[in-house]
């Protein structure tokens, strides 16, 4: 289906967020992606490319679907997408994944994610706001330098205004930075969360750290169905 945008604008040097409105209402989930559907030119061919970018607006909202997404220097689709202004159209596909949130659930939840993990996790964060859930938050986010954290300003409010919300950000190549520092580890898990009985983990960002990370949650007695994992390239 066709969806058309509403805003494309620079987050970080090297992030955007793209607001689209699609021509049919969709329905999803927090913590879901949709499909971004281009045709593209590799090697001097048209070919056809789709590439998944999770939903970062919460299902609330009917305004529009919200994308962030980093600018790959061969990247087919983010290329595409960098340079696309208002009122311009692109193709998309349903809603799909099952990296999701839904308001039934009661546990406690511990969000981890690198870079542009965040998308899907601040989408899950927006929709407890938006519905006043009693779930609390604990977001764990790395990035490489303070340049790089995405929705920061946001984040940060959403402390000032949840009292069930707290978060933690490690950059891992900043020495200016007064905050935590270096890759999420074993340690660093011990020493923010101090019970891991009746949590959800959801762990978001490049493929190993998703699985290092997932394993050290389980060495620490969580049950592997407590862990919902995403990982991306």
């Amino acid at each position: 289906m066709k969806a058309r945008v509403i805003d494309n604008h620079q987050e970080t040097y090297n992030v955007k967020v793209l607001k689209i409105k699609p021509e049919t209402s969709l329905s999803f989930k927090p913590g879901q992606f949709i499909m971004v559907n281009h045709n593209a030119i590799k090697d001097g061919n048209k070919i056809d490319v789709k590439r998944p970018y999770s939903i970062c607006s919460s299902p609330l909202n009917k305004d529009y679907i919200e994308l962030a997404f980093d600018i790959k220097p061969n990247g087919l689709v983010s290329r595409y997408l960098y340079n696309l202004k208002a009122n311009d159209y692109i193709e998309i596909s349903p809603p799909n994944g099952f990296f999701t949130f839904e308001d039934s659930i009661k546990e406690n939840l511990v969000l981890i994610g690198a870079g542009t993990g965040i998308a899907s996790l601040i989408g899950i964060i927006r929709h407890v706001k938006e519905r006043n859930l009693k779930n609390k938050i604990t977001l764990i986010y790395s990035c490489k330098t303070k340049n790089d954290i995405i929705y920061h300003n946001e984040i940060k409010n959403i402390k000032n205004h949840l009292k069930n919300f707290d978060f933690y950000i490690t950059l891992t190549q900043d020495n200016e930075w007064n905050g935590l520092k270096g890759r999420v580890d074993f340690d660093m898990l011990k020493s923010i969360i101090d019970d891991f009985d009746n949590k959800l983990f959801y762990i978001c960002g490049p493929p190993l750290m998703v699985l290092d990370i997932s394993k050290m949650i389980q060495s620490l007695g969580v049950e592997k169905e407590k862990i919902k994992i995403e990982g991306y390239e």
